[in-house]
């Protein structure tokens, strides 16, 4: 590979990493490296699995795969991402690289791959198969056997055939929870432009967490590898608000109180002699999403307090456009003070568990423990976000699993007023609009220099509001 090739992917490296991760609130890279190490060895802190012996930099820089079958190669285990986090507990992530072949073989990355520990194991797996396939995988056992686990079909064709020896760029993303993870991919030619994109979400024996890395067969070249975390928007970010409303019978007037203010957001259905409803408000301000198109999402709630494993919910959103979906200083429900949500007062809000013709359904999921972090995700949650018209959407969460009056049977989780809390947050995969996109590659092309053969930042996923 020549000097003149190299500069150009390092340039185009960084202008697709700042352009996929960086475009609403929080993003934050992870990782990232272009192979600086001797040539003949691996990756620092990466672990082969199948066929470590294939896997080798080389006298380019990069890393090369020469082995005889389809292997894997994870970061290994222990490698430190931020403060705390290893390279087996990553969830939501964008996984990048730019990548090269000269067959029609595969050339691909993995994600949550249990890294180190055999060659057994179940991952998530995306790759460019010959010269005009995207594919997602889920592999079962290791190398030995592939399942297609996911709605819909597993391959698109490409709308331009990959040449043979270029540079194009691969992006994998996993985003979700225990209940449904949303796996996808975009290809990008050596022009920057969108060539391929797929996802599908996966719901049976859900992978939520593991590893990182690259999956090919021979030749499969890699010029560059990062890992990022997706734009993060919480409630706290422009005209964002998270709230919980309240009816019991026990106490006149609950129907009527505000909790905007709370340190806490509740869902809960007690039904017994008495009975007690909770039901939570999250509006998200999507004005710094512009016209990017929404390709993957997770609406991200931290617990702050008692949930019964196994207790279900469902997750609504207010009908773009209806009365209370708006700004807070027009048609739209005020978090706190005069005139703020109530149980009598709520858009879309019914009596009961029950919601009006003015929210529709995205989808379930299912409880968690104290300080886990629960992802909620579905492909109907993504087409709502990406039909909005106004920059505001909200969210409403209800209990559906009915218990007592006074049992534990609910979920709280950290409003963005909870000091040392995680505010409520919306994790987006961005799709830039194709006029800005190719502006910014073109800003960037003149400005960007090396960056660092690897770097770790102090932003993690879930940082604190």
């Amino acid at each position: 590979m020549s000097m003149k090739a190299r500069r150009w992917t390092q340039r185009f490296t960084a202008a697709m990493g700042v352009v996929m991760c960086v475009g609403a609130v929080q993003a934050s890279t992870l990782y990232q490296t272009d192979f600086p190490e001797a040539e003949g060895s691996l990756p620092t802190g990466w672990v082969g699995i199948v066929d470590e012996a294939g896997w080798a930099i080389d006298a380019a820089g990069d890393l090369r795969y020469g082995g005889s079958t389809n292997a894997s190669l994870a970061l290994g285990d222990g490698f430190v991402l931020g403060d705390s986090s290893t390279a087996d507990s990553l969830t939501n992530v964008v996984v990048s690289a730019d990548i090269r072949k000269s067959n029609a073989g595969i050339t691909g990355l993995i994600t949550h791959h249990p890294s180190g520990s055999g060659t057994s194991e179940t991952f998530y797996h995306a790759r460019l198969s010959g010269t005009t396939s995207l594919q997602l995988y889920r592999f079962n056992g290791g190398v030995s056997a592939m399942t297609d686990d996911f709605t819909g079909n597993n391959t698109v064709t490409i709308s331009e055939s990959y040449t043979l020896g270029e540079t194009w760029r691969l992006v994998m993303t996993t985003l979700g929870g225990k209940d449904a993870q949303q796996v996808g991919a975009l290809l990008f030619n050596d022009a920057g432009q969108l060539v391929g994109k797929i996802r599908s979400t996966s719901t049976t024996s859900v992978l939520t967490s593991g590893s990182a890395g690259v999956r090919g067969a021979s030749p499969s070249v890699y010029e560059s590898f990062s890992i990022a975390t997706p734009t993060q928007i919480t409630t706290a970010d422009g005209n964002g608000a998270d709230a919980f409303i309240e009816f019991r019978t026990d106490q006149a007037g609950a129907a009527d109180t505000n909790h905007g203010t709370d340190t806490t957001v509740q869902t809960k259905s007690g039904e017994d002699s008495n009975q007690l409803y909770r039901k939570s408000y999250l509006r998200y301000d999507l004005s710094s999403v512009g016209d990017d198109q929404v390709f993957s999402a997770s609406l991200d709630l931290t617990v702050n307090n008692r949930v019964t494993t196994g207790q279900t919910f469902n997750v609504y959103a207010l009908v773009d456009g209806v009365d209370g979906d708006d700004d807070p200083s027009g048609a739209g429900w005020i978090e706190s003070g005069a005139g703020g949500i109530t149980w009598n007062n709520a858009p879309g809000n019914d009596t009961g568990t029950g919601l009006d013709s003015d929210a529709v359904l995205l989808g379930t999921f299912t409880g968690g423990v104290n300080d886990e972090t629960l992802r909620f995700t579905s492909e109907a949650l993504v087409d709502f976000l990406n039909a909005d018209t106004n920059g505001l959407v909200t969210f409403i969460l209800v209990d559906l699993t009915p218990g007592s009056f006074g049992d534990s049977n609910f979920l709280q989780f950290d409003s963005k007023e909870q000091s040392g809390g995680v505010a409520p947050a919306l994790s987006l995969v961005l799709i830039p609009e194709p006029t800005s996109l190719m502006v910014m590659i073109g800003m960037l092309l003149g400005v960007i220099r090396r960056r660092p053969a690897m770097a770790v930042v102090t932003k993690t996923q879930g940082e604190s509001k």
